[in-house]
């Protein structure tokens, strides 16, 4: 910059100063402004606005000018010659594109221009870059230069600035006698001088070691380096220390203040001082912005210079597209021409024109982002050719990258595309990888990229061969459904997964659906979606696969019922629709029973599974719709059988929390506990609907169905628990009198006894789902009581045991408290008046000569009521003990003792003492006991005992002349020795007792039972096989002998 032509500078020229001017030029001549403050004080007030306006409007300082006009108007001293002339557009008509005129006219710059605005794309041999470059030269030396102008303006603005306000203190101090400190206390405003005298304060403290000191103020004061004097800012060398200034100043005051004339000063200099100081003060910030941006755009010309000096370069670099002369012509041409372009072209043949891809892409390397993702965009689908298929996932990251940065949505879709195609079967791993990193794109990219690159992609593969390509979108549906747009999600997706569920038939994949449709029915919100989306649930929850079945219990249908119960529907839709499915498999199960068993069980089990899982939200829809209560009982008091984090009902996947479903608990305790059942129309719904649907379901299963029988006693287990003993015990205990009175008035109206109420299901459910959870809780005479009575019940009316034996199995399994109750209520019968009652008592002590029962229960309860039942006057009671010797036999943890006193009891049965009418019967039954229980028992009791006695009454039956009776132990007799031909038999055994009670019972066969003989005989040459091969192989005969050896051969069979 030209400081010839500023007036305020010491450079300026007075001799162009224009004639008609209003200020002097002998007044500027000879002047020091910056070592001469007087002078200065005399002349700025004699400087008038509207001289520097007409100067500046001469001279052609347009922008100044305007500056300068926009400076008086926020001031308020607006200027007319001004106003007039910036309001005027004639002044501001260009004459011309390329002269200079003098009229103030302005001038199009090309220090403006940019290097986005340069045309860098025509250049053959690199001279218009260079022309281009010497352009941003210039435009950056002049913008240093333009810097160093402002910093020297500025910093004279300060000098100026700090004279004057030395002059008005210097003023203030001679009227105050001179104070020296008043003068030293005042704090310059100025950043800059702050700035400066910083800088000296902390250079102070250094020098005389107070360094803890000039930390702290380095601390304090963190925008400012210490170390460089240029960070403050002043274009001037950096002054001497605090203490010469302060010797310097004190020297200065003294000499000013002896020479300067108190007469001369006035108020109005001081008045036009102060004007000038604000003046200049905001001089000082515009130009203090002014350099702010300059340098900015000082270090973006920089970088611009520096992208061109590259430009240039590159522009002499091959490119793939121009021919081989032109590029040799191009590098030749900085040769200066020293050879002939023949033999230059010749030396510089360094490559051969190509057209693959990899020339291609190394021929042009990127400098910029977009052609970074553009080289990658071609050359991903080469790369990802040439390498193995193990090998291929690594290039997961980078796909997925450079399609987020593409912009071209076809390369994208291709980009994509590749992704899922990547491995031509996923495992689990790669899958999950690209699940990751598509979620990760979606994130980046937002819902609409997302909805038109992946979507696409899923329905190309949900048809594809391979099962694992199938699997992979079925678990993508799932990961990308949270950021997609609800209408794409509530539209595409179901109809996707849809789609999948009617076509697909692996296990995996269906799996894989189940839980992408949990996720997609969890976050949908159109109610509009329920009607659908309920079909297809339904269809996967009711899957024949056993996996999907489980997962569909486990994950959409309590998601389904959050939905449900939010729409209202729970009851009055979901719940009534689960159990219409159990209704409808009974009602359709007509015809033969073996069919029924076949077809309708697994549907039944399936169906009641379903209900099964939709109970902790039944229990959630109770809770949420009771009426508050006051009442101080403490949640410490209150104790649900199902805790919070419970792993079978999760109910934490529908309570807030722990103290949320305590609080809830609490009022629905309350309630229930004072039998305020009318509070809730829920819990109205679940007791006089609900339940009573349940129970007539039971009524209706076959006690042979003994799945569906302890499944529906287990949902009645899950009701208890869920909703507590209270609820079973106000509510469910009628149960109990409806049953006694049922079967009392089914046996007046001559019901069939298989029909009768204890006879049905029912029993066991009441009994092992209501009663056996209440007892746990809180011990009573409950449970005990109704077992006697419904024992005594079906013995008198003489109905099947099945019922009562199934609920002996379940409490005897369910838990060890029960082992005691059971034999307490067979004990009460074993004394009571019916013959029946204490047949009834003596069959089922079967239940409880187990493996499962302790030792000392065996002894001291089982064998004892089973031995005096034998000793019991009545047929019908000895022979029902038969089958509770038999499983003792079979105990493991049976003694020497028990054994031997059941072999002993075994023969008192055989050769009684009173030959009554029904030993036959006795025999009949010893027979079957003897060979259901050998093959299972101590091989003592086969070898010493059964063969025995099997021989014997199979030579005893050749005599019998009753062709009834001779028939039935002939056809036990075949039974019983075919279970025992598996087991080892010694020898000697097997010639003097298994073979000649086989000979016998041939001939009772071939008598009676011809059709029977081909399979005694079979049963005769297989034992004479055997025993042929061990008298010719005496070593096998020896090892089979060792110790351990027949209970190994025995187990290979059974």
């Amino acid at each position: 910059m030209d400081d010839t032509n500023n007036p305020f500078s010491e450079y300026y020229q007075g001799d162009e100063v224009d004639e008609d001017s209003n200020i002097p030029n002998d007044e500027f001549e000879d002047v020091d402004i910056d070592h001469d403050p007087e002078v200065v004080s005399e002349l700025m007030p004699k400087v008038s606005p509207d001289a520097i306006a007409t100067y500046l409007l001469d001279k052609g300082l347009v922008l100044t000018a305007l500056e300068f006009h926009m400076e008086l108007l926020e001031n308020g001293r607006e200027l007319a010659s001004l106003r007039n002339y910036f309001s005027n557009p004639g002044n501001f008509v260009q004459q011309g594109t390329t002269t200079v005129g003098t009229s103030g006219t302005l001038y199009r710059t090309s220090s403006i221009s940019t290097f986005e605005s340069l045309d860098l794309a025509h250049s053959d041999d690199g001279t218009a870059v260079d022309d281009k470059v010497a352009v941003l030269e210039f435009e950056l030396r002049q913008a240093h230069e333009t810097i160093k102008s402002l910093r020297a303006s500025l910093t004279g603005a300060i000098d100026e600035d700090s004279f004057l306000k030395m002059e008005v203190r210097d003023e203030k101090s001679d009227a105050d006698t001179h104070d020296c400190r008043d003068a030293s206390t005042e704090t310059s405003s100025n950043p800059l001088l702050k700035r400066a005298m910083n800088y000296l304060v902390n250079e102070y403290l250094l020098q005389n070691g107070y360094k803890i000191s000039s930390i702290t103020l380095a601390e304090e004061i963190d925008d400012q380096d210490f170390e460089d004097w240029d960070d403050v800012g002043l274009n001037m060398s950096k002054p001497p220390s605090l203490l010469k200034l302060f010797q310097d100043y004190s020297v200065t005051i003294i000499k000013k203040s002896c020479m300067r004339d108190a007469e001369t000063q006035t108020d109005t200099f001081v008045s036009e001082a102060e004007n000038q100081i604000l003046f200049f003060k905001d001089e000082i910030e515009r130009l203090q912005n002014e350099v702010s941006n300059l340098t900015a755009t000082n270090d973006t010309l920089n970088k611009e210079l520096e992208n061109a000096q590259s430009m240039s370069v590159l522009s002499q670099l091959p490119d793939s597209n121009i021919r081989q002369d032109q590029r040799t012509d191009s590098v030749r041409a900085k040769s200066d021409n020293k050879i002939h372009s023949v033999l230059w072209n010749e030396l510089y043949s360094f490559w051969d024109s190509s057209n693959t891809w990899l020339f291609k892409e190394t021929s042009k390397v990127a400098s910029t982002s977009a052609e970074l993702i553009s080289s990658l965009t071609n050359s991903l689908p080469n790369i990802i050719f040439c390498m193995d298929l193990e090998n291929r996932d690594k290039l997961i990251p980078i796909l997925l990258s450079t399609a987020a940065m593409q912009e071209d949505p076809a390369l994208r879709y291709d980009l994509l595309h590749h992704l899922f195609n990547l491995m031509e079967k996923p495992n689990k791993q790669q899958r999950q990888v690209i699940l990751s990193g598509c979620v990760a794109y979606a994130k980046i990219v937002g819902f609409a990229q997302t909805e038109e690159d992946v979507l696409p992609q899923f329905w190309e593969q949900i048809g594809h061969k391979f099962l694992e390509r199938r699997h992979l979108v079925a678990e993508a549906c799932g990961a990308i459904a949270p950021l997609l747009r609800p209408e794409m999600r509530s539209s595409l997706l179901p109809s996707i997964l849809q789609q999948m569920e009617q076509e697909e038939s692996n296990e995996k994949v269906r799996l894989a659906i189940v839980k992408s449709l949990a996720v997609l029915v969890s976050i949908l919100d159109e109610n509009e979606k329920y009607s659908q989306l309920y079909q297809l649930c339904k269809k996967l929850a009711n899957d024949h696969a056993w996996s999907v079945h489980q997962a569909s219990c486990r994950y959409i249908l309590p998601v389904l019922g959050c939905w449900s119960r939010q729409l209202g529907k729970f009851f009055d839709h979901l719940l009534d629709e689960f159990v219409k499915d159990l209704e409808n498999i009974l009602d359709n199960a007509t015809g033969d029973h073996d069919q029924h068993l076949k077809t309708a069980t697994p549907l039944f089990l399936i169906a009641l599974e379903n209900l099964h899982s939709l109970l902790p939200g039944l229990l959630c829809t109770v809770l949420k719709s009771m009426p508050a209560i006051e009442d101080d009982t403490p949640l410490e008091d209150i104790c649900p059988l199902v805790t919070f984090d419970d792993e079978t009902y999760h109910l934490n996947w529908i309570f807030d929390s722990e103290t949320e479903y305590l609080n809830l608990y609490r009022q629905y305790y309350i309630h229930v506990s004072q039998r305020n059942v009318n509070c809730s129309t829920e819990l109205s719904s679940c007791l006089y609907h609900f339940v009573p649907r349940l129970v007539n379901l039971v009524k209706r299963i076959k006690m042979e169905n003994s799945e569906c029988v302890s499944a529906m006693s287990e949902l009645f287990s899950s009701l208890v628990k869920l909703f507590g003993v209270e609820f079973a015990k106000n509510h469910l205990n009628g149960q109990k009198f409806d049953m006694v009175r049922s079967t009392e008035n089914d046996l007046k109206k001559d019901v069939s006894i298989d029909e009768i109420a204890l006879a049905t299901p029912l029993l066991h459910t009441y009994t092992c789902g209501v009663l056996a959870n209440i007892h746990m809780v809180e011990e009573s005479n409950q449970l005990s009581e109704f077992l006697n009575e419904a024992l005594i019940g079906l013995s008198i009316s003489y109905a099947p045991l099945a019922s009562i034996r199934a609920s002996f199995v379940d409490l005897r399994n369910k838990d060890n408290i029960f082992h005691t109750l059971i034999l307490d209520v067979l004990w009460n019968c074993m004394t009571h008046a019916s013959k029946y009652v204490r047949s009834a008592a003596a069959d089922l002590f079967q239940v409880m000569a187990v493996p499962e029962v302790e030792g000392h229960l065996l002894q001291t309860k089982v064998l004892p009521g089973l031995l005096s039942l034998a000793e019991d006057k009545e047929d019908i009671v000895q022979i029902s003990t038969l089958k509770g010797f038999g499983e003792l036999m079979q105990c493991s943890d049976a003694g020497d003792d028990i054994i031997d006193r059941v072999i002993d009891q075994f023969g008192a049965f055989l050769s009684p003492a009173d030959m009554s009418v029904s030993y036959h019967a006795m025999n009949v039954a010893m027979i079957k006991v003897l060979g259901d229980v050998t093959p299972k028992a101590d091989p003592k009791f086969c070898n010493d005992f059964v063969l025995l006695h099997l021989a014997a009454m199979a030579a005893k039956n050749n005599h019998e002349i009753n062709r009834t009776k001779r028939s039935d132990i002939a056809l036990e007799l075949m039974n019983a020795y075919t279970n025992i031909s598996f087991c080892y038999i010694p020898d000697g055994l097997l010639q003097s007792a298994f073979l000649p009670g086989l000979r016998c019972l041939l001939q009772d066969m071939d008598k009676i039972h011809s059709e029977h003989v081909a399979r005694v005989e079979k049963l005769i040459k297989d034992m004479e096989v055997k025993l042929e091969q061990r008298t010719s192989n005496p070593i096998l005969e020896t090892n089979l002998t060792q110790s351990g050896a027949k209970s190994k051969f025995y187990n290979k069979f059974f």
